[in-house]
């Protein structure tokens, strides 16, 4: 008889292990980052009613452990080899699960997407909605700080980048829900990033 597991408190669990695991690494990419690309997919999931098209329980725990690696290169690749072993310390994880959440996490290494499975999409277009945020906003004018880039450069950068999320999202393949909430957060990114850039013009 298969064991019936209460996904919310399992997700709760996972949330606590995807925090400490996070806040021991170095890289920009952190807890914050996670639990918002986890946000960002439920939205996805509620506003597509996908419940019955995906396992919800299997794209939220991707969101949360997809960027565990410490390797800055092939970061997805890296993060999915760690995985299995985090994912055995939950005791109520159901084990025929963790290959899926590894090929999801996979799906996020650029261009190894597949149209055809609607849980590749969501957890893609989440990962790259939390580009529109604002704390990937603190989290981009770090790293150009750590590189000593200038203001005014760094900021037009960052408005590139994130027209070219935009672009990506309002592409085919994509859910109504994901290019709503881009459309949403695109609009105050800009505006913010156009303020910055006025006092250069005097």
């Amino acid at each position: 008889m298969k064991k019936v597991v209460n996904q919310n408190k399992l997700i709760k669990e996972l949330k606590e292990l995807a925090k400490k695991t996070l806040d021991s690494n170095e890289r920009f990419h952190d807890y914050g980052h996670a639990i918002s690309v986890f946000n960002n997919a439920k939205k996805i999931i509620d506003g597509e009613k996908a419940h019955k098209r995906v396992n919800v329980l299997v794209v939220l725990t991707a969101c949360l452990f997809h960027d565990i690696s410490s390797e800055e290169k092939n970061d997805s690749l890296e993060s999915a080899k760690l995985i299995p072993e985090l994912l055995a310390s939950v005791k109520d994880f159901p084990e025929d699960l963790v290959k899926d959440v590894q090929r999801l996490v996979v799906s996020i290494e650029k261009g190894m997407m597949s149209e055809n499975n609607l849980d590749e999409i969501i957890i893609n277009e989440a990962d790259s909605l939390e580009a529109l945020s604002k704390l990937s906003i603190c989290r981009a004018f770090m790293i150009y700080g750590k590189r000593s880039l200038k203001v005014k450069f760094a900021i037009e950068d960052f408005r590139n980048y994130i027209n070219k999320k935009y672009k990506e999202l309002n592409g085919e393949n994509h859910t109504k829900t994901a290019q709503k909430i881009c459309n949403k957060k695109i609009m105050l990114i800009e505006k913010f990033l156009d303020d910055c850039l006025t006092v250069y013009k005097d």
